[in-house]
């Protein structure tokens, strides 16, 4: 069922419903769509993050294949190691392609 409510999976969600052989047919046509031309993928934007607590970086990485659209956002913050929490952190966001819609 299609909603406009987007849907959030944490990681041990995501853990849960990908499967590496289910994913390995994806990666394989989407290096063959990306060498054939078919996927606008841009150079990923970073910006440096200096605030008073932290250092770190925010990259963005858009891309369109003819099967999605989306944008994945990564965060690296070296001195969250020292938090006990990830350095490195990523959210993707995938729309429908045609509408626009997550």
């Amino acid at each position: 069922m299609k909603t406009d409510q987007p849907l959030f999976l944490n990681e041990e969600q995501v853990r849960k419903h990908l499967q590496m052989a289910d994913l390995i047919p994806a990666m394989e046509k989407a290096l063959i769509d990306f060498s054939a031309g078919k996927v606008t993928q841009p150079v990923r934007s970073v910006i440096k993050v200096d605030v008073a607590a932290a250092t770190g970086f925010l990259g963005l990485m858009p891309a369109l294949t003819p099967d999605g659209l989306g944008l994945k956002a990564v965060t690296f913050y070296l001195s969250n190691a020292e938090r006990g929490i990830p350095t490195h952190m990523a959210t993707i966001f995938l729309v429908d392609p045609e509408t626009g819609t997550p």
